[in-house]
């Protein structure tokens, strides 16, 4: 019988790295981190947003004085951004 330990160790592995991923990627293709409380990020560019080198943290640059600082853990899911799409979304 399985306890879902095991998926949770794996979500707490795989998001960062996900994310690592897609910053790096040639080309750079924006995306969408959804968070567990339901708020979307857009990360536009990848000089728009710091990672903590463990991994855990996220500054993500909403403007050029302003910031989030978020909480890697809390990401739900990573989805590929609409090029012109509407929506209630932070963006960067």
């Amino acid at each position: 019988m399985s306890t879902g330990f095991s998926r949770v160790r794996y979500h707490l592995r795989m998001i960062p790295e996900a994310i690592k991923s897609r910053l790096t990627t040639s080309p750079f293709k924006p995306f969408v981190l959804k968070m567990g409380s339901g708020d979307e990020y857009v990360i536009r560019h990848p000089a728009f947003v710091s990672m903590s080198p463990g991994g855990r943290r996220l500054i993500l640059w909403i403007s050029d004085e302003e910031s989030v600082d978020l909480d890697v853990l809390l990401v739900e899911s990573l989805k590929d951004a609409k090029q012109n799409g509407n929506g209630r979304r932070r963006s960067a």
